[in-house]
C-alpha cells in the first residue's frame, strides 16, 4: 500500500504542477524558462511510413520534430559533450536535448542521417553488435561501413547487446523480462540457467558488443549502455559496471540518477506517433519538470 500510495502522490503532483506552472515559467517570448541549463534525452528506434507498434515514426513526422527544436531554440548536443557536463568538466547553457535511437535499423542511415547533417545536429545510436548487417532481420539494420561514414560526421554508436536482446522467463517468479536481468528458464533442458551460467552469458554478451564496437569504430573506451527494453538488475548492473560502463540509458522516464561513478538516465520517448510536433515542445517540459521535482 505504501508503494502504491506513493505512486498515486507523484502522479497528483503532477497533474497539478503541469496544469499550474506552464502558466508561471513561460517568459515574454512563450519559451520554458524552466528549461534553461537542463539536458533531455529524446529516443527513438525505427523510422518508416509503415508503423510498426510505438517504436516507429514517419519520415515527415521526424522532420516536423526536428524543426520544432530548432524553432523552440533547443541546442542538441552529444552523448560526449553530455558526459563532461556530468561529471563537472564543461557547463551547459540554454535548453539542450539529446538524440538517440535504439536497436541500430538501418532507416536511420536512410531518413534520419541525411536531415541530421542538414540540421548540423548531432545523435547517438545504440546497436545490438551481432545483428548488424544481417539480412535476415525483419527490418533491415546498420553495417560498419555506415556507421564509419556517419561517425565521420558527428553521429556517434555506442553497444546495446551483443545478440541478448529479448524477452525471457526469468527466475523466480517466471515473469517475462528482458534476459539480462535474472536467470532465465532454460526450455530444452526444463531448468533454470544457474548463477553461474548467467553471471557468463551476460559478462560475455556485455563484454563482446562493447569490444568489438570498439575494434570496429576505433573508439575507446565505450562507457555509454543503453540496456534492452530500459530493464536492468542490481545483477546486472554489477556486470555491466565490471565491464568498464559508466553512464546507463533506460526507455522510461525513471528518475535520473547519480550514484558516483556512474549515471542512470532516463529517456523521453519521442519515437513514437504519438509525439506530435505540436505537442513535443510542451512533453519534453514535462518530462524535465517530473525530473526536477522528484529526481
Amino acid at each position: 500500500m505504501g508503494l502504491l500510495k506513493s505512486k498515486l502522490l507523484l502522479l497528483i503532483s503532477l497533474l497539478f504542477i503541469s496544469l499550474l506552472l506552464p502558466v508561471q515559467v513561460l517568459n515574454k517570448t512563450g519559451h520554458f524558462d524552466f528549461l534553461n541549463q537542463q539536458v533531455i534525452l529524446l529516443m527513438y528506434h525505427h523510422i518508416g511510413n509503415h508503423i510498426v507498434g510505438k517504436i516507429t515514426v514517419t519520415p515527415k513526422l521526424f522532420c516536423q520534430q526536428l524543426d520544432v527544436l530548432q524553432k523552440e531554440g533547443y541546442r542538441v548536443i552529444s552523448l560526449d559533450q553530455y558526459a563532461n557536463f556530468l561529471e563537472g568538466k564543461t557547463s551547459l547553457s540554454g535548453k539542450n536535448v539529446i538524440i538517440t535511437f535504439d536497436d541500430g535499423y538501418e532507416s536511420f542511415y536512410t531518413y534520419a542521417y541525411p536531415e541530421l547533417l542538414k540540421r548540423h545536429m548531432s545523435a547517438a545510436n545504440f546497436i545490438i553488435v551481432g545483428f548488424v548487417g544481417n539480412p535476415k532481420e525483419p527490418l533491415p539494420r546498420l553495417t560498419w561501413t555506415q556507421m564509419r561514414e556517419m561517425q565521420a560526421h558527428g553521429i556517434s554508436f555506442y553497444p546495446h547487446a551483443f545478440k541478448e536482446h529479448y524477452l525471457a522467463f526469468t527466475y523466480p517468479y517466471y515473469q517475462r523480462k528482458s534476459c539480462l536481468t535474472a536467470r532465465i528458464w532454460l526450455t530444452s533442458q526444463k531448468r533454470w540457467e544457474t548463477e553461474a551460467e548467467y553471471q557468463k552469458r551476460v559478462s560475455n554478451d556485455l563484454r563482446k558488443a562493447k569490444e568489438i564496437m570498439e575494434q570496429e569504430l576505433g573508439r575507446k573506451p565505450l562507457l555509454h549502455y543503453a540496456w534492452p527494453y530500459g530493464q536492468d538488475s542490481p545483477q546486472a548492473l554489477k556486470i555491466a559496471q565490471s565491464v568498464g560502463f559508466r553512464y546507463f540509458y533506460y526507455t522510461n522516464d525513471r528518475l535520473f540518477n547519480a550514484n558516483s561513478p556512474y549515471f542512470y538516465i532516463p529517456r523521453f520517448n519521442a519515437g513514437n506517433i504519438c509525439i506530435s510536433s505540436q505537442t513535443l515542445n510542451k512533453d519534453i517540459y514535462k518530462f524535465a519538470l517530473k525530473q526536477k521535482f522528484f529526481s
